[in-house]
């Protein structure tokens, strides 16, 4: 992914804008890294506390730009010196300190100093006069200078050993956390083909979140992601008669997340008829592709669900402890011949888990 480091300049489309992370206005002069995954610009501060970018999780390195001083200037040597006098130059010459004639034109050059320090005095107060380069030339230059970071490291999903909560929680304390929890990159509903909602959304202050997987019987996902969510889509639309898909997050095996529903809209869940205490009221479902009975889930999904709560708990001031699993709220299977319901499936951790996670993050 492409970072660039640059100084805001006046009228630039970067004036006015607020860094996702610091929530700083960007005025001109203000030193910003631009990430290209969605063209945020962030404050360049961000990245001396933390290597790694908050929005597309890549780990870049800053190039900062030395100037060279200018060279100095070698003092003459005694041989030149005696060349000089060899040649006939004339040398200074000096006077007695008692004499009279020296007398006066000491008094003289004290005189003539004070005068033209207080000349020059009047002359900088009044900004008529000023001494080095102008400070106006060097903010020009700065606004000028662009710099392009170098990428060290393209972060890929791998497979790791699964992390227990508290080997999170520990990791989450020893780690410097920003006080602002970074939004993770969420792709857009088009990019995997939404339509627009049909009307009868009920709006919603979200307040708790709730993790659920596919009903599928295959494991995700060697297919096409985007066909794979709009099959769920027309599942919910089609079949179960619901404005929208009905999950606000959608997240795939290999960490990617992709937008749903609008958070400030009620979801839609089949559990909830059959389980009258389930809340769907100020509710965020994130629905995570695959069937977790059936896979395990990767060292990416976990990562992306831990961060895209642990943001959904500071954006909405959620506490972690309002972080469930479907089954924690609906134990009633839609199928009541099943029994018990599993979603997210027997393989995935569980609330304690995330809760641990998201609290060693957020601090709440």
């Amino acid at each position: 992914m492409h970072h660039d480091r640059i100084t805001v300049t006046s009228g630039s489309p970067y004036e006015g804008r607020t860094c996702p992370v610091t929530k700083q206005q960007l005025t001109a002069g203000t030193s910003i890294v631009v990430c290209s995954a969605q063209d945020y610009a962030l404050t360049e501060m961000i990245f001396h506390e933390q290597s790694r970018c908050p929005i597309c999780r890549q780990e870049v390195v800053l190039t900062i730009p030395v100037a060279k001083p200018p060279p100095a200037k070698a003092p003459p040597s005694r041989a030149a010196g005696a060349a000089g006098v060899a040649a006939g130059q004339r040398q200074p010459a000096y006077s007695s300190s008692g004499s009279p004639v020296a007398s006066t034109a000491i008094v003289a050059a004290v005189v003539s100093l004070l005068v033209v320090a207080g000349i020059g005095a009047l002359g900088v107060t009044s900004g008529l006069l000023r001494f080095g380069p102008d400070p106006s030339d060097r903010a020009s230059a700065a606004q000028a200078q662009v710099v392009t970071a170098e990428v060290r490291q393209v972060v890929a999903p791998a497979a790791t050993p699964k992390l227990e909560p508290a080997t999170l929680a520990q990791a989450g304390r020893d780690a410097a956390v920003d006080p602002e929890v970074p939004r993770p990159q969420v792709l857009s509903r088009s990019a995997w083909g939404a339509e627009n909602p049909t009307a009868g959304m009920v709006s919603q202050r979200p307040g708790r979140i709730v993790l659920t997987h596919e009903e599928s019987s295959t494991l995700c996902c060697d297919g096409d992601l985007a066909a794979r969510i709009q099959a769920n889509d027309r599942i919910h639309r089609e079949q179960r008669g619901w404005a929208d898909i009905a999950w606000h997050y959608i997240i795939a095996p290999d960490g990617r997340i992709f937008a749903g529903r609008d958070a400030g809209y009620q979801a839609d869940s089949s559990y909830a008829r059959v389980n009258p205490t389930y809340p769907l009221e100020g509710t965020i479902v994130v629905g995570i592709l695959g069937n977790y009975n059936l896979q395990e889930p990767s060292a990416a999904s976990l990562d992306a669900i831990i961060q895209l709560m642990a943001w959904l708990c500071d954006e909405y001031d959620i506490p972690s402890s309002e972080i469930y699993t479907l089954r924690d709220l609906a134990p009633v299977h839609i199928d009541r011949q099943i029994g018990t319901t599993t979603s997210p499936g027997d393989n995935m951790r569980d609330s304690d888990y995330f809760r641990e996670a998201v609290q060693s993050i957020t601090g709440r």
